[in-house]
């Protein structure tokens, strides 16, 4: 009977292992990029979310950036936006297209980094 218990736990532990290191290359979650100058630093952030299993490789995109000028005489120039769409991945090419024609999305999930045209934004969650 102990035999059992040891071969059910083995299993179980190797499918929990394949399925943490699916979950390690998975495009989904939340990607930040941070720049900083002499007059103001800029937070970037896009979070990315499968739509539900029934939508394939649909993914809600989610943007917020920040900018904060750091003289208090331009902290009124102080602004930030958000913005939300919907993406496609292609898990062939590593890419996500949206609505706009002009932004695309290419994934480097080994890496951890999505990039927009020429902006990289590094995986935090």
């Amino acid at each position: 009977m102990k035999i059992v218990y040891i071969a059910l736990f083995a299993i179980t532990f190797s499918i929990a292992c394949n399925l943490s290191k699916a979950d390690e290359t998975s495009i989904g979650g939340t990607y930040v990029r941070v720049l900083e100058n002499e007059l103001y630093t800029l937070y970037d952030t896009i979070v990315f979310q499968p739509v539900g299993k029934a939508a394939g490789n649909m993914y809600q995109i989610n943007e917020r950036s920040r900018t904060n000028f750091k003289k208090q005489e331009e902290q009124s120039y102080n602004k930030s936006a958000k913005h939300s769409n919907t993406g496609i991945f292609n898990p062939k090419l590593n890419i996500m297209h949206t609505g706009d024609p002009g932004i695309l999305y290419t994934f480097f999930p080994e890496e951890g980094v999505v990039q927009i045209n020429d902006i990289r934004f590094q995986k935090i969650k």
